[in-house]
C-alpha cells in the first residue's frame, strides 16, 4: 500500500487563496493531510519549485483538488500542478484529480464531461466532507464541533485588561503622572540596547544597536494563568535588518524565560516562533496581502489545549498544534534593530 506525504494537495490559482484556506481549514479540522503552499512557507523556502511541485503533485499525495476557475486558466504555475495531477490519473485506475468548479472557465486538458463539484455557499464543508468520503469509504459524517475560537469575531469578547496609551504622554507629563497612568509595566525606559516610550497614543519600542536582542514586557492578571485567553495588539514596525519585527508574547514562563511570540516585521511578513530549552525556533511564516509599511496591523492569539489560533487584522491565517508550552503571562514583544510601535493591547475574558 502507498504512504503518501498528505492525503490531499490542493491546486488554485493564487486570486482563489481565499476559497483555498477556507477549505484547507476544514480539511484540516477533520484531521486530513493537506499541502496548502501557504502553510508550507518555511518547508519550500530554497526548493527548486518546479520540480518539487511537480513531484509533489504526481506522487506524493493521495488525492489533488484542484479549484477551476478563469484565473487558473490563466496561471503556468496552476496549469503545471494540473498537468502532473494528470499525469498521475493516467496511469491510474482510481480517480486522483478531484475537480471543484469555481466557475465556468475552459481549462486546457479538463474535458466537459468530466464530473466536478461546483463551490456555493458553505462549500468547504461540504467538499471536506465528500473528501473524507474518499479517503475513508463511508458516508459524511456530520461536522466535528467548532472548537472556542474557530469562528472568532474579537468585537464580542469582553477585555480583561485594555491599554490604549492614549491617557499619557512622556512629550508632555510629568514623571509621577506617567507612573499613575502605567505603572511600571509600560514606563518610559532606557538601557544600553533598548528605549521605550509612550508617544502620541502609542508605545514605542526600539533598538539601533543588536541585532540579536530580544525585549518582552508582560503582565499577570490577578494571578491568573492567562495560557488560554484571547491576547491582541496593533502593531507598525520599521525594522532595520535580518528577522527584525515585534508582536505579542504567550504562554510566557517567566522563571525558565520560555514563550510563544506572533510577530509581524518588514514587508508584511509575519512569523509564529517558540523559545525554549531547544533554542528559538519558527513554528509558522507567512505575508499580510496588505504589507503597505506605515500601516498598523493587529496581531491576535487565542488557544485552547494545545491548540492555537493566530489571527491577522481579525482574519485567521492559521491554526497550531503544540504542546511545548501550556500557560502563563502575555504581553508585547521586540525581537532584533528596528523601531517597533503598540497600540490597544488588549488581553479577554
Amino acid at each position: 500500500m502507498n504512504r503518501y506525504d498528505y492525503d490531499v494537495a490542493l491546486s488554485y490559482a493564487g486570486e482563489d487563496r481565499e476559497r483555498a484556506g477556507q477549505l484547507a481549514f476544514a480539511l484540516q479540522r477533520r484531521g486530513v493531510r493537506v499541502f496548502y503552499d501557504k502553510d508550507q512557507a518555511a518547508l519550500l523556502w530554497g526548493e527548486n519549485l518546479y520540480t518539487h511541485l511537480t513531484d509533489l503533485y504526481q506522487n506524493r499525495s493521495r488525492y489533488c483538488v484542484a479549484l477551476l476557475s478563469r484565473h487558473y486558466a490563466e496561471k503556468p504555475w496552476s496549469l503545471r500542478e494540473l498537468a502532473a495531477a494528470q499525469a498521475r490519473a493516467f496511469r491510474q485506475r482510481e480517480p486522483y484529480l478531484l475537480p471543484v468548479r469555481l466557475d465556468d472557465a475552459e481549462i486546457p486538458g479538463v474535458l466537459p464531461t468530466e464530473a466536478f463539484v461546483p463551490w456555493s455557499t458553505d462549500s468547504s464543508d461540504t467538499i471536506a466532507e465528500l473528501v473524507l468520503v474518499r479517503l475513508h469509504g463511508r458516508e459524511p459524517a456530520p461536522a466535528p464541533p467548532r472548537r472556542a475560537w474557530d469562528r472568532l469575531d474579537w468585537r464580542d469578547l469582553q477585555a480583561d485588561y485594555f491599554e490604549p496609551f492614549d491617557a499619557a504622554d512622556a512629550a508632555t507629563d510629568r514623571w509621577d503622572t506617567l507612573k499613575r497612568v502605567y505603572t511600571d509595566i509600560w514606563l518610559p525606559d532606557q538601557d544600553n540596547i533598548w528605549s521605550s516610550t509612550v508617544t502620541g497614543g502609542v508605545f514605542q519600542l526600539a533598538n539601533r544597536n543588536q541585532p540579536g536582542a530580544v525585549r518582552y514586557i508582560y503582565l499577570r492578571l490577578a494571578d491568573r494563568d492567562m495560557g488560554e485567553s484571547p491576547v491582541s495588539a496593533e502593531v507598525r514596525v520599521e525594522p532595520m535588518e535580518g528577522v527584525a519585527g515585534a508582536g505579542l508574547l504567550y504562554r510566557f514562563d517567566r522563571a525558565r524565560t520560555h514563550y510563544y511570540c506572533f510577530i509581524m516585521g518588514g514587508g508584511g511578513q509575519f512569523r509564529f516562533y517558540i523559545r525554549n530549552e531547544n533554542g528559538f525556533r519558527i513554528l509558522y511564516a507567512g505575508r499580510s496581502p496588505q504589507p503597505e509599511p506605515e500601516q498598523f496591523h493587529k496581531l491576535g492569539i487565542a488557544g485552547s489545549g494545545p491548540a492555537m489560533w493566530l489571527y491577522l487584522d481579525d482574519l485567521l491565517v492559521k491554526r497550531i498544534e503544540d504542546d511545548a508550552l501550556s500557560g502563563g503571562d502575555t504581553g508585547v514583544v521586540g525581537i532584533g534593530k528596528g523601531s517597533f510601535e503598540f497600540d490597544n493591547f488588549t488581553i479577554y475574558r
